[in-house]
């Protein structure tokens, strides 16, 4: 399960409830860097920070 997609669910979860803490505040999209786990690994993945870069530009 740790290199699964799902493998963020619970954190997504509990950032999704302390959002709705803030009442002008929503997520506007996530992008799940699974198998990131070392400072350098983002170069290995580059198509997950291409995502980040439209998901950014697109709020």
């Amino acid at each position: 399960m740790k290199n699964e997609d799902s493998a963020v669910d619970g954190a997504l979860y509990g950032l999704e409830g302390w959002i709705r803490c803030f009442e002008k505040s929503r997520l506007a999209g996530v992008v799940r860097g699974v198998r990131v786990t070392d400072p350098d690994a983002i170069k290995a993945r580059p198509e997950i920070l291409h995502q980040a870069c439209r998901r950014g530009n697109s709020i």
